[in-house]
């Protein structure tokens, strides 16, 4: 808001006499801010409502697979402008789950973007979707790696917490500090679970755990839908 403000002010002060090239600095500086705010402001509206437990969601069934395929199609023209490839292994089957599926390609966007700006130039980031038993429940899992900065052991959990970032990853580049947040509070929603844990070769994974559709109730929602 302050740069904003500012260098509103600096435009209309000076607006009469700025040269062209300056005052398209000016608008393209507030754009940025402006841009930064409406992020937090969006980002604090979904954490206010998903705490309330009044965030709307469409529950329908999803191959996760598909999910993830989207999500990274959409991340990969970022990726390729920081030279770093995205490589995702899907299940070899599908992965039914029942998910709004809008707010878990939010969470996918958030991972995959933190994997991405925390990567090293010609580096790489393995998205890995598989289905797993877990003391008798089957998991549908998704396992967002990148082998960048990484973040300190101690912090492993922090980071999940409102308005906190890494002190390895804190750029100053307009991070809110409340995208995990958001994204734990989603996966929550779902019966979920997702946490953080290193790589032994450096950086980070992010592992996110949802509830699979049982085969019986799988078959029902095709025939539902049929």
């Amino acid at each position: 808001m302050h740069a904003i403000v500012s260098f509103a002010g600096l435009g209309v002060g000076k607006g009469a006499t700025a040269e062209r090239d300056k005052l398209i600095g000016y608008f393209s500086r507030i754009r940025t801010s402006a841009d930064r705010l409406l992020t937090l402001l969006n980002d604090l509206l979904d954490l206010a409502k998903l705490e309330a437990g009044k965030m709307t969601m469409e529950w329908r069934r999803h191959d996760l697979n598909e999910l993830v395929r989207s999500s990274v199609a959409e991340a990969a023209v970022v990726a390729q402008s920081r030279d770093i490839t995205i490589e995702f292994t899907a299940s070899e089957h599908g992965l039914p789950v029942n998910v709004d599926g809008a707010r878990i390609q939010q969470v996918l966007g958030n991972l995959l973007s933190n994997a991405i700006k925390f990567s090293h130039p010609g580096g790489s980031v393995e998205v890995i979707a598989a289905e797993e038993e877990v003391d008798g429940r089957v998991e549908q899992v998704l396992r967002v790696v990148d082998h960048g900065v990484g973040v300190p052991e101690a912090e492993l959990e922090a980071i999940f917490d409102k308005f906190v970032q890494s002190s390895k990853t804190r750029t100053g580049a307009g991070g809110t500090g409340l995208g995990l947040s958001i994204c734990r509070e989603i996966i929550a929603a779902h019966g979920g679970s997702i946490r953080a844990a290193l790589n032994a070769g450096g950086g980070t994974r992010l592992i996110v755990r949802l509830p699979a559709v049982a085969a019986a109730d799988a078959v029902a929602d095709d025939a539902a839908a049929a």
